[in-house]
């Protein structure tokens, strides 16, 4: 039997590790506490009370990957994701803070964690993830295509609770969150929706 080295341990952690950093970052996920199955999970609302429209309208771009977001869910036999207006702010400011700082990452100083983002943005949540990568000259469908490829990020983009997604690219560093309300109002998109990508 060979013994294998501790030097060969490190050694493969470390290209497993360079391996996962390109392109993305790892995805953060909020959710309510689910007592029956002791998962721990995330509880946020927002304190808005009610959602806004921002300035901020999604790209071609972004509009092809929520085309492609929807095209994989009803795959499977999920519902189609909307994009949310007040999702669609807070990840276009946290593709803006990524752009800004030239670095991928889940967190701002001055706008928190995707939770803070979202409630800041009027956006009440019941679960929330998030997705992020960086890719100045990836088209929308490379970018998507990384995530498909990602066990973690595959996960939110078919999160079977969420039912709005939030989603911008500023200089190549994009942001994804996905999210159910906790409010009973539902949103009603004002862009043009993509049906075929």
């Amino acid at each position: 039997m060979k013994t294998l080295s501790l030097g060969y341990f490190v050694a493969v952690a470390a290209t497993l590790v360079a391996i996962s950093n390109v392109g993305q970052a790892q995805p953060l996920r909020l959710a309510r506490r689910d007592p029956v199955t002791k998962i721990l999970k995330y509880v946020l609302y927002g304190d808005h009370p009610s959602y806004h429209e921002p300035s901020y309208s999604p790209s071609v771009d972004e509009r092809e990957v929520l085309c492609l977001v929807n095209k994989e869910r009803r795959r499977i036999g999920l519902h189609a994701l909307t994009l949310h207006p007040a999702m669609t702010q807070a990840a276009f400011e946290h593709s803006e803070y990524q752009s800004r700082v030239r670095s991928m990452t889940h967190s701002d100083p001055q706008n928190g964690q995707l939770g803070d983002r979202l409630q800041r943005n009027g956006f009440k949540f019941a679960s929330a993830s998030e997705n992020i990568a960086e890719g100045k000259q990836l088209s929308a469908k490379e970018v998507f295509n990384m995530w498909m490829n990602d066990p973690p990020h595959y996960e939110n983009i078919v999160d079977p609770n969420a039912t709005y997604m939030g989603l911008a690219c500023v200089n190549g560093f994009w942001t994804q969150d996905f999210g159910s309300s906790s409010e009973s109002k539902d949103y009603s998109p004002k862009y043009e929706v993509h049906e075929h990508c």
